[in-house]
């Protein structure tokens, strides 16, 4: 009996492994990751002292969890002090975590593979005045996000299409009642990230959701989201992701 053709043995080999993928994911949940800053992580308003975090619960990713139910599996992944690409400056963050959103998403992909659905909320700290970023550069950044997710086809080990992105921008900040010129014109680098945003899901052909439609920034440092607002959040972006699992 003749052998087969190198060229044709791994061609088998590709389908069999592209089929052993498919049917494995059929009964699967879907899975989704949340990926994003103190918004996502939970941080509880507070005008001083260290963040406390909202329960499960309380937090957009598990509102979010509990709407979409028994079938979807969400995974947080949220850091305090996150942005979408800026690069880590010294000290280093605390624990070695980097803060920059570009350098920490390709392990996490990595780790938590496959997804089916790929959430991002970021830019919250980017409009801060030290970072000195237009929202047109932050918007870049989110780009350059969105091609990581894109180009991962399903993630290292698996024949997979690359996840599903959801761009989320996230509430404007509220303009404190004493503020100087730095800390309104951050606010008002907040205010445009939408359409930024809008922009860059158009341009990479994925789907866009304005957090500042839902919620407003309720809590009383002007940046982070009540309980009842998170709640709110999750349960609105739940829809717009049980939308793009059909």
């Amino acid at each position: 009996m003749s052998r087969l053709p190198r060229n044709a043995l791994a061609m088998m080999l590709l389908v069999a492994a592209v089929f052993v993928t498919m049917t494995a994911r059929a009964d699967e949940l879907k899975r989704v990751l949340a990926f994003g800053d103190s918004l996502t992580w939970g941080a509880q308003p507070a005008k001083h002292g260290k963040l406390k975090r909202l329960p499960v619960s309380g937090r957009w990713p598990g509102a979010m969890q509990a709407a979409l139910g028994k079938d979807y599996a969400v995974t947080e992944e949220g850091l305090n002090g996150r942005t979408v690409d800026v690069p880590d400056g010294k000290p280093q963050p605390p624990n070695g975590e980097s803060l920059d959103g570009s350098a920490a998403l390709p392990g996490i992909l990595a780790r938590g593979e496959p997804f089916d659905i790929v959430v991002i909320m970021l830019g919250s700290n980017d409009v801060n005045p030290q970072y000195d970023r237009t929202p047109a550069r932050i918007a870049e950044g989110m780009d350059k996000l969105v091609r990581m997710v894109k180009d991962m086809h399903g993630g290292v080990t698996t024949f997979d299409t690359s996840p599903k992105v959801l761009i989320v921008a996230p509430p404007p900040l509220a303009v404190p009642a004493v503020a100087n010129d730095a800390v309104v014109a951050a606010v008002d680098k907040s205010r445009q990230l939408a359409q930024a945003y809008a922009a860059v899901a158009a341009k990479e052909h994925v789907e866009f959701f304005d957090a500042g439609a839902v919620i407003q920034t309720d809590g009383v440092d002007g940046v982070h989201l009540s309980r009842g607002s998170q709640q709110a959040l999750g349960r609105a972006i739940a829809e717009k992701v049980r939308a793009m699992s059909k």
